[in-house]
């Protein structure tokens, strides 16, 4: 805007014509600038592929190399001394086992725990490697016989449904015929007793049309289940005339007229009808049961032979990334079990560092102890190396005894030699007003070069996850105690939850759920 004012005071000071003309100019620039300058800039962003790899969690700290002239060993766990296996003045080697403790049911839980993750490795291997030549002939196999037996299925049914139509046939049949000599028999009783037109003779002849005309209706129907439902009726009309045309007959105005062969012939045709209508119930109940059993069977058939074909299916696939994970899962889960157990039993037992004489044993079998009581073994080293250190108060709680240690000196900065905590002090040290805690590390195989007194550099792996999914730390999002990874959306993104596990020292961070491996993750916002 300043430049802007400067540029008017200038034109104002020009001559009429050269100022109309800077103007112009003037107009023309800031039509061109002015859309540029207030254009919403664009954001754009980075994005990278999530990978599996590995996550190593580090502590890194400085010390000075020094001769080990004694160790003093505790038990890392409470429980009862069950044996002392050291005696003193012993020379032993390193890894030998000089006292345990009473595990109890520690040790079976860690086989239980061993055999789970057994188990769990086993079927990711199997899953991994796929099916064999043979289970895939085999599940063919289980196919074809699903098949054959669902078609075998939809054949019976078919046949067997035919047959209860075949009957109930028999059944029309057989009532058409007993209704058609009712029929006849009630016209020829009416044309000798009902033939007058008294309200006895009425109602008769109303309920023989009446009959007549269902059983008209029923016998022009072709599909079964339909002349079943019609007949039947018809039958029922048929029932209610000839019952009528009985009583009719007792009525003192024609019961001296009626003979006894007519009133047979009546009863007869009663017994006959009501059979007929019960065997047109027994029809049309086996077609019904019939088809609800030929549906159950039929669909069992179908389960088993879909059951089959997704079972060959998945034989036949490729092994997707999410199935993996969730074996891996497992087998990582058990893995953590069983490796809790297994430094369990590593506690319950006080095992020599390093090569070295016993010089000490202060306790016996049946003494109680507590974690990182009092000393039991005294050993002297021979010869071996350590490297004092200071963790800081941050730090120490990432830190346990045994975890591996990388080593440089700068006598010999192209090399890096290894070693392992052996001891990490349970009081802290004050240093300019900061908290440390002291561990010894204790150098592998120690080369003669190695002299006391060199500085030492050691980088501590306190955890690690090997084959796990993983982001750069920056990539995540806190927001109210939630975590989330952005991920692109077109021209912009979206924000979805994750849960992480296990942070880097190298910048990653272990995702546990959320993301699957070759997703794309926005990494960083440019404007």
């Amino acid at each position: 805007m300043e430049a802007l004012k400067k540029s008017l005071q200038k034109i104002r000071a020009l001559k009429k014509r050269t100022r109309i003309i800077a103007i112009i100019i003037l107009l023309i620039v800031l039509a061109i600038v002015l859309p540029l300058a207030l254009k919403k800039p664009k954001q754009t962003y980075e994005t990278l592929k999530v990978e599996k790899g590995n996550v190593i969690e580090e502590v890194s700290a400085s010390g000075v190399v020094e001769l080990v002239n004694k160790i003093d060993l505790r038990f890392r766990s409470a429980g009862t001394i069950q044996s002392i296996i050291a005696k003193i003045g012993d020379k032993i080697k390193k890894g030998f086992v000089l006292a345990r403790l009473d595990s109890g049911g520690t040790y079976s839980q860690y086989l239980q725990a061993q055999a789970s993750y057994n188990q769990a490795k086993a079927k990711l291997d199997q899953f991994l490697a796929g099916a064999t030549d043979e289970e895939i002939k085999v599940a063919e196999q289980v196919l074809e016989n699903a098949k054959i037996a669902l078609d075998d299925a939809r054949a019976k049914a078919e046949n067997d449904l035919n047959q209860d139509y075949n009957s109930a046939l028999v059944y029309l049949f057989d009532a058409s015929s007993k209704c058609n000599k009712a029929l006849a028999d009630l016209r020829d009783m009416e044309t000798k007793y009902f033939y007058y037109n008294s309200a006895l003779d009425n109602t008769y002849k109303s309920k023989r049309e009446m009959a007549e005309e269902y059983f008209r209706d029923a016998k022009n129907y072709v599909d079964i289940d339909v002349a079943l439902k019609e007949l039947k009726l018809s039958a029922q009309k048929f029932i209610d005339a000839l019952d009528y045309a009985k009583t009719a007959m007792g009525d003192p105005a024609v019961r001296e007229n009626v003979s006894s062969t007519d009133k047979t012939t009546i009863d007869t045709d009663i017994t006959n009808v009501n059979i007929a209508y019960s065997n047109i119930n027994t029809g049309q109940a086996d077609i019904a049961n019939q088809k609800i059993t030929n549906q159950i069977n039929i669909n069992t058939a179908e389960a088993t032979y879909n059951k089959a074909k997704v079972d060959l299916e998945k034989l036949k696939a490729v092994p997707r990334s999410v199935d993996i994970a969730v074996y891996q899962a497992d087998v990582e889960k058990y893995q953590a079990n069983m490796e809790e157990y297994a430094q369990k039993l590593r506690d319950m037992s006080i095992i020599a560092p390093f090569d070295g004489i016993v010089a000490k044993i202060d306790g016996k079998v049946g003494d109680i102890v507590s974690t990182n009581d009092k000393i039991i073994v005294s050993l002297v080293s021979t010869g071996n190396l350590e490297i004092k250190i200071d963790i800081s108060e941050a730090d120490v709680k990432k830190a346990n005894l045994d975890d591996i240690a990388k080593i440089t000196l700068d006598a010999f900065p192209e090399e890096e030699f290894s070693g392992k905590i052996i001891e990490i002090e349970s009081g802290e040290t004050i240093v300019e007003g900061v908290v440390y805690y002291r561990a010894k590390i204790l150098l592998d195989n120690p080369d003669n070069k190695i002299k006391s007194g060199m500085t030492a550099d050691v980088t501590i792996e306190t955890n690690k996850k090997e084959n796990v999914l993983y982001v750069p730390q920056r990539a995540i999002v806190y927001k109210n105690g939630n975590k989330f990874v952005r991920i692109p959306d077109g021209k912009n993104y979206q924000e979805i939850p994750v849960n992480t596990g296990l942070k880097g020292s190298n910048g990653g961070i272990e995702i546990v759920s959320g993301l699957v491996e070759s997703q794309k993750i926005v990494v960083l916002l440019k404007k």
